[in-house]
């Protein structure tokens, strides 16, 4: 049986049933809240077995798994600013957001809450997306896929991952339903947050054009217009950054290892992972790292390219495709991304769910079911072993 989208959006299959807004938010809190209570059970387990990892980073309490690695930097950023930091990787959204909650909860409580709060709204936007749009059964399947899988420790952890996707996936949803304000705002959220946020202004201003039914200088201006203020976050840190130290690329140089320093063709940094995976000059403990990099980026490939079948069958799926197509080859056409992070960057991306959520529905049942429970598996225990693997202090993504 294959679910096709009628004009509005809605699937045309009457024997579906469609899961309501608050049915969606009940399905994210309990998803969000039972990741969390297994990931601390997966702690406590694995502490005895599991010594701390060389950065390993103690003293913040109970949320001290979640504060690891790079959870560092945003709690600085939201403390001190940008001051004496040797970077500006780190983009403002959610460290600003964490200095607002700091005088409620202190800042590493704060960070933490913030993250598990975001990773609601984004599972809660994703189920709101595809509810309509694919079978039931796959909407929660691929949802829980995106809340346990191999990176997904960085959701709740005091990372910006979550408000990121939470803002592109409600951004995509005000699209899909025409609802070109709350776009908008979303679209800026993202843009403030990280790089692959101001992707999400060009989309939403893209996309506004392109289901329009007649073409004209009017909308071609407003969609202009809709894509400056979307953009303007991510526009107005560049300038901000710019004119602290006076180097138009102070964003590019963000680090003295070369990370974003320039581009590269598109996919370079799949086959560089490739490489280092099997490369003797690298670190035998950093070959699965590479390894797992190569694959996550190879499948996120794959799933936008096929997400170009999608399109052909119902325009509506341009907006997700096109999200993830951009995203996975700006990613993979930087150097050296994040320091190694490029398995994170796609596995966090949820546009990408969304392309494999209508990918999956269009085949068999029977094989359909096969795919998603293997994935789900594989997610549900990457996610907790590589979350035992980051709170405790070692790189694995």
């Amino acid at each position: 049986m294959t679910i096709k989208m009628s004009h509005d959006g809605a699937v045309s299959d009457s024997s579906t049933r469609v899961l309501s807004a608050r049915r969606s938010l009940l399905v994210a809190l309990s998803a969000v809240m039972v990741r969390v209570v297994v990931q601390f059970g997966a702690l406590a387990i694995g502490h005895p077995f599991l010594r701390h990892g060389v950065n390993y980073q103690p003293g913040y309490g109970w949320a001290t798994p979640f504060v690891q690695w790079d959870g560092g930097w945003n709690l600085r950023i939201a403390s001190i600013g940008y001051r004496g930091l040797p970077s500006f990787a780190f983009w403002p959204g959610y460290p600003l957001i964490v200095r607002y909650l700091a005088p409620l909860w202190g800042e590493v409580v704060g960070a933490v809450l913030a993250s598990w709060f975001f990773a609601v709204l984004a599972l809660w936007g994703l189920l709101m997306t595809l509810r309509r749009r694919c079978r039931t059964s796959t909407a929660l399947v691929v949802t829980l896929l995106f809340a346990w899988g191999p990176a997904s420790i960085f959701l709740y952890a005091a990372y910006y991952h979550s408000l990121l996707a939470a803002a592109t996936i409600w951004a995509m949803w005000s699209c899909l339903e025409r609802r070109w304000a709350l776009a908008v705002v979303a679209a800026f959220a993202a843009g403030l947050t990280a790089a692959p946020g101001v992707l999400v202004a060009l989309a939403v201003g893209g996309f506004f054009w392109w289901v329009g039914e007649r073409q004209s200088w009017r909308r071609v201006c407003a969609g202009a217009g809709m894509t400056i203020l979307a953009a303007s976050g991510g526009a107005g840190f560049f300038l901000w950054a710019w004119s602290t130290t006076g180097y138009v690329g102070t964003l590019t140089a963000a680090e003295s290892v070369g990370w974003h320093r320039h581009f590269t063709w598109p996919l370079y940094n799949i086959f560089q992972a490739i490489g280092d995976a099997t490369s003797p000059h690298r670190s035998a403990q950093m070959h699965p790292v590479y390894a797992l990099n190569a694959v996550a980026a190879i499948l996120s490939v794959a799933v936008a390219l096929g997400g170009i079948w999608l399109v052909r069958q119902d325009r509506d799926w341009s907006l997700p495709v096109a999200m993830t197509l951009v995203n996975v080859f700006f990613l993979s056409s930087t150097t050296n991304p994040g320091g190694d992070s490029l398995g994170r960057f796609m596995l966090c991306s949820i546009a990408t769910y969304v392309v494999l959520a209508g990918l999956v529905d269009h085949v068999s049942d029977s094989t359909r079911r096969r795919l998603l429970g293997g994935l789900l598996a594989v997610a549900v225990t990457s996610g907790v072993v590589f979350g035992d693997l980051f709170g405790f202090g070692y790189w694995f993504i």
